[in-house]
């Protein structure tokens, strides 16, 4: 019994001591906290797949505190690359939206925009995700993502969700969703309007095919980080045979800017304004093409050479300034020869891009400057002969650009564009060693030079290019 009872003393006291070794480990750590939502970049930490927050844990709307902070960091998916965003769409009385159609989309936002929201980061990361879904009983969605490459960072900030259902719709800007939550706020729909129009050309007859975008803008009062934003509905549609179209609803708000793009291959590229009464009424609005006409001519180099496959653009003189019409471009064969069809009529200038091997894409950056050349009438009937344009030597520029603490400016943008503003700019990147360099068409230009990350203008001269000739230009920023 007495080495019973001594066991039993020790194996007590070797409880005790356990029992204190561990209360003293968990004060040590701290209480855990179940993890949901995206994991932040900073955090390497195992977590549940999204899949397994409710959604009833939808966040609410931006508080203050988080209006006053810099917007949030961008987060990773899962290890094999893919997130899921969820969330419900409500009807205009509050009731669940059943069956209402939701798509996910990019926000076309400003180089400023981009560089203040994702300053780390030069070029976005692919993200796919489904062209539209379908809000269930409960009036809730899903959108699977996949990012590639599967650990690139990515901002909830570049999308918006849009949601429509007969003649309602609504729209949420992911911008003002809290930091790394896979599950969204509730997307209440508001009551809209369809655009409707109708194409005809100056003789009253319908214009079919015609491929339209329209842009509607409208500014909020409620805004995360203490900015006003533009909200923009970005719709896109194409005409009937009888030359109707009509664009899903838009919000039915007052103080909307209304442009509408038009695109015809007999056609010159059109952009209107559209009148916000006349919208919101609903009724079918005409809007009528201009007439097109022809310039054909040559690109001849400073020895009379041909020059083969430079691009052709028209400038339009239109409300007293040139307009570009990059829709409407000609590449010229190996003698140098183009043909530039479905310009508007009036005065033109022609613009030359010698050096396009192939001319950018829809929507890409045009990163040169043109050749500028003399104006011309364009008149519809017999195409107009402008002649041989002939294109000089370009001249360069280069310099190398410090900070105010003497070290290079590396990073930093180099912008030029013509001091007449006509035509595309060009840019380039200063290297490590502050160092940069530009080719350009002779004639003045403006030079400005912004930070890498905020997009602030920290330098601004206009210098005079020379054809053949080398332009110096070392700059020291007085602004960090």
């Amino acid at each position: 019994m007495r080495v019973s009872a001594a066991v039993s003393r020790t194996l007590l006291v070797l409880g005790i001591a356990v029992l204190a070794v561990v209360v003293i480990i968990m004060t040590l750590e701290g209480p855990s906290a179940p993890r949901s939502g995206p994991v932040p970049i900073a955090d390497n930490a195992e977590r549940s797949l999204p899949g397994s927050i409710p959604l009833s844990t939808a966040p609410d709307a931006p508080s203050s505190e988080m209006k006053a902070n810099p917007p949030p960091e961008p987060f990773r998916a899962d290890p094999d690359g893919t997130f899921t965003l969820r969330g419900r769409v409500l009807a205009a009385g509050g009731e669940a939206a059943v069956g209402a159609r939701v798509t996910l989309s990019w926000l076309n936002r400003s180089v400023e925009q981009i560089q203040r929201l994702a300053p780390h980061r030069t070029r976005f990361p692919k993200v796919e995700f489904p062209k539209e879904v379908q809000t269930d009983r409960a009036g809730a969605y899903e959108l699977p993502c996949r990012v590639e490459p599967k650990d690139a960072p990515v901002l909830l900030g570049w999308f918006r969700v849009l949601a429509q259902r007969e003649d309602q719709v609504g729209v949420l800007y992911l911008l003002e969703v809290p930091a790394h939550s896979f599950v969204l706020p509730d997307l209440v729909l508001e009551q809209g309007v369809n655009v409707r129009l109708r194409y005809l050309n100056l003789d009253d007859e319908p214009v079919s095919g015609v491929r339209a975008r329209l842009q509607a803008n409208w500014y909020t009062q409620e805004e995360p980080w203490g900015t006003r934003q533009r909200r923009t509905s970005d719709l896109q549609a194409t005409g009937r045979e009888d030359g109707r179209l009509t664009f899903r609803p838009i919000p039915a708000r007052q103080g909307m800017g209304l442009f509408l793009t038009s695109n015809h291959p007999d056609y010159p590229s059109d952009w209107t304004k559209l009148d916000e009464q006349e919208v919101l009424a609903g009724g079918e609005i005409e809007v009528y093409l201009p007439r097109s006409c022809t310039l054909y001519g040559t690109v001849l180099d400073e020895r009379r050479r041909p020059i083969a496959g430079a691009v052709v653009v028209a400038s339009i003189l239109r409300s007293g300034s040139w307009d570009p019409d990059f829709m409407r471009l000609a590449v010229t064969d190996r003698l140098g020869w183009f043909e530039l069809k479905g310009v508007a009529e009036g005065f033109v200038r022609p613009l030359v891009y010698p050096d396009f091997r192939s001319p950018p894409n829809p929507g890409e950056e045009w990163n040169a400057i043109p050749h500028v050349f003399d104006e011309t009438l364009c008149e519809s009937g017999s195409p107009i002969d402008v002649g041989s344009l002939s294109v000089p030597r370009t001249g360069t520029v280069k310099g190398v650009v410090t900070k105010p603490d003497g070290k290079p400016a590396a990073g930093a943008i180099v912008y030029t564009e013509r001091a007449d503003g006509i035509g595309s700019a060009a840019t380039t990147v200063i290297g490590a060693d502050g160092c940069f360099t530009l080719n350009l068409p002779p004639g003045r230009m403006v030079l400005k030079i912004y930070s890498e990350k905020v997009h602030q203008e920290l330098f601004l001269t206009e210098i005079e290019i020379e054809s053949g000739e080398e332009t110096i230009l070392n700059i020291e920023l007085t602004i960090e």
